[in-house]
């Protein structure tokens, strides 16, 4: 009795594994084109496409239908008429903005290099920022909250 209860349940079991590791991604990328391939070899000899016949009765339900929709889109083309709006207030004129000057000269920031430095770009151009709004620190003090290592090339 327990002889045949392990083999009723030995195949749906071993089904259950086999598709469970077939998803482990190791497994399926090596698989997935295999059994997509044998899927296609299947259906191309059970329905092989050189056999396909060509009918003209499925040209003439083609014109058809597309002749119905011809004249459902010729019928719907044409735009209801509407009365024209009464003309309203007339509008005021937008403010023109001040134009922009030629040039800036930001006298408050102070030049900060990055050399010396392994792609300090960034805490040199942040300092910079910062040193306009009153700021006294420089590139080093921002380089090391913003970059956890000197080798971080980020």
């Amino acid at each position: 009795m327990q002889n045949r209860f392990k083999r009723v349940w030995a195949i749906p079991i071993s089904i259950l594994i086999i598709v469970g590791l077939y998803y482990v991604p190791p497994i399926h990328s090596r698989l997935a084109w295999r059994l997509e391939s044998l899927r296609t070899k299947v259906q191309y000899l059970v329905k092989p496409p050189e056999e396909a016949v060509f009918q003209p009765t499925q040209q003439a339900q083609l014109d058809l239908a597309v002749t119905k929709m011809l004249q459902t889109l010729q019928a719907t083309l044409t735009p209801p008429a509407t009365s024209t709006p009464k003309p309203g207030p007339t509008l005021q004129p937008t403010v023109t903005t001040t134009p922009l000057p030629a040039t800036v000269m930001m006298e408050a920031i102070k030049y900060e290099h990055q050399h010396g430095r392994l792609n300090y770009c960034g805490p040199a151009n942040f300092s910079m920022a910062l040193t306009f709004w009153g700021w006294q620190g420089d590139r080093d003090v921002i380089g090391k909250a913003v970059k956890p290592t000197d080798k971080d090339k980020n």
